[in-house]
C-alpha cells in the first residue's frame, strides 16, 4: 500500500468533521483549493519525501471533496437530475478509465512528464468555482415555499420530527 493512500479514509473522517459546521458549498471551495495547491506542489516537486506529502494532502482532501460533494448534491438537484448526471458520469469514468492510460503514456512518450500534468490539472478546470456562482435552481421543497436547502444544511420538515 502507498502511503499516500493513507490520506483517503482521513479524507473521509475530516469531511463528517467539518459538513454540518460550515455550509458545505464554502467546505467544497476550500477543500477543492486545497487540492489545486498540493497538487500543483505534488506536480512540481522531485523530493520523495514531498511528493509522499503532497500525495498523500492530494488523496485525503480529494476524499473529503467526494464525500461532501455525495452530501451537497441532494441538496441542488431532484432525484430525476441526481440519477441522470450520476449515471452519465459513471459511464463517462468508466470510458475514461479505459482510455486514460493510454493517453497518459502517449502523452508521456511523445512530449514528458510537464505534458501528462498539464492534461492532469486542465482536466479539474471544469469543477472549478466560477465568479457568479453559477449553480441550478433550488429544487421545489416538499414543505411549500423555496427550495430544500438552508445555509448548506437540510430543513428539517414534519417527518424529521421526533426522531
Amino acid at each position: 500500500m502507498a502511503l499516500t493512500t493513507v490520506g483517503a479514509p482521513l479524507g473521509s473522517f475530516l469531511a463528517s468533521l467539518v459538513t454540518d459546521r460550515f455550509e458545505r458549498k464554502w467546505c467544497l471551495v476550500a477543500f477543492g483549493a486545497v487540492i489545486a495547491l498540493c497538487g500543483l506542489l505534488y506536480g512540481l516537486t522531485f523530493n520523495p519525501a514531498l511528493i509522499v506529502v503532497f500525495g498523500f494532502l492530494v488523496n485525503l482532501f480529494e476524499r473529503g471533496y467526494t464525500a461532501l460533494g455525495y452530501a451537497y448534491s441532494p441538496e441542488l438537484f431532484d432525484t430525476r437530475g441526481r440519477s441522470l448526471g450520476t449515471g452519465v458520469s459513471y459511464g463517462l469514468g468508466r470510458l475514461s478509465n479505459a482510455a486514460g492510460p493510454l493517453i497518459i503514456a502517449a502523452l508521456y512518450h511523445g512530449t514528458g512528464y510537464q505534458s501528462v500534468f498539464i492534461l492532469h490539472r486542465g482536466h479539474l478546470a471544469p469543477g472549478r468555482p466560477r465568479p457568479g456562482g453559477l449553480r441550478p435552481p433550488d429544487p421545489p421543497g416538499p414543505y411549500g415555499g423555496g427550495g430544500t436547502a438552508t445555509h448548506g444544511r437540510l430543513t428539517a420538515g414534519p417527518s424529521h420530527i421526533g426522531g
